[in-house]
């Protein structure tokens, strides 16, 4: 956070808690200038705003300390363990869906070859990992980063699973909460091997009755972008957008069967 700029999509809490007409757009530059500028809590934030007259964005700084480029609606943000909360979501939805269950053990759905910690005769279980109460700690002792601004870019599945069949568990599952990015991790592959597929698949996908999955060359995504970003109204979108997103899937669909 020190050098990279932060994209938040809603204003400030003092602004969204604040009675009367939404906060305008120089009040808006006016906070992020503070944050930048005085605080330096970050080189560059982006706010979207959501409201009865529509959408805007407001920008302000840059994408990286030293560097000329501005942050603005376009800029690319790291989200960091907002993912935690996408995982959890699809546990619920799978859940929801009787593809899992709550209380499945992990190692139901891992590698046999894969010695899962185990506490006082009890296994760590699904729910476990999305309540941070399995035991596991916050990363694995294995994790040896060397990048600082993307830490788990270079930790392999091969080395979760070499943790987990070593590591002992210093307390009763279930017994307190201890923050696991390394437990959270573990859950979002548990759900992708469930479903036979990557992480990032099954979460884009995982919309409404929809259950089809597609990897695809990147300009795919960024037609798909564009096409939203040009055609989207309000906060629903509009029948015209949605109509044109389910032809651009369909397309896929007879591109993979094809």
């Amino acid at each position: 956070m020190d050098r990279h700029s932060f994209g938040i999509l809603e204003c400030n809490r003092r602004y969204r808690a604040r009675e009367g007409p939404p906060a305008t757009e120089a009040a808006i530059k006016a906070l992020l200038q503070l944050c930048v500028d005085k605080q330096h809590r970050s080189p560059g934030i982006v706010v979207g705003v959501i409201d009865d007259s529509g959408t805007k964005v407001v920008a302000y700084g840059k994408c990286e300390r030293g560097k000329p480029e501005a942050v603005d609606g376009d800029s690319i943000f790291e989200i960091g363990s907002v993912t935690k909360v996408f995982t959890t979501l699809l546990l619920q939805d799978m859940a929801d869906h009787k593809e899992v269950k709550l209380d499945d053990p992990i190692s139901k759905y891992l590698p046999s070859t894969v010695k899962c910690p185990r506490r006082d005769g009890k296994q760590i279980t699904l729910v476990d990992l999305a309540t941070h109460t399995s035991g596991l700690p916050d990363a694995p002792d294995n994790f040896h980063p060397s990048d600082g601004d993307d830490p788990w870019a270079n930790y392999t599945v091969a080395q979760m699973y070499d943790f987990l069949s070593h590591y002992a568990l210093p307390r009763a599952i279930g017994a307190s909460y201890e923050y696991s990015n390394v437990g959270m991790g573990l859950l979002g592959h548990i759900l992708a091997l469930k479903a036979e597929t990557s992480y990032e698949a099954l979460l884009v996908n995982r919309v409404g009755s929809a259950r089809d999955h597609y990897i695809v060359p990147i300009d795919h995504c960024y037609h798909l972008t564009g096409l939203i970003r040009m055609r989207w109204q309000g906060l629903s979108g509009g029948e015209e957008v949605w109509r044109d997103i389910g032809q651009f899937f369909a397309r896929l669909q007879e591109a993979g069967s094809a």
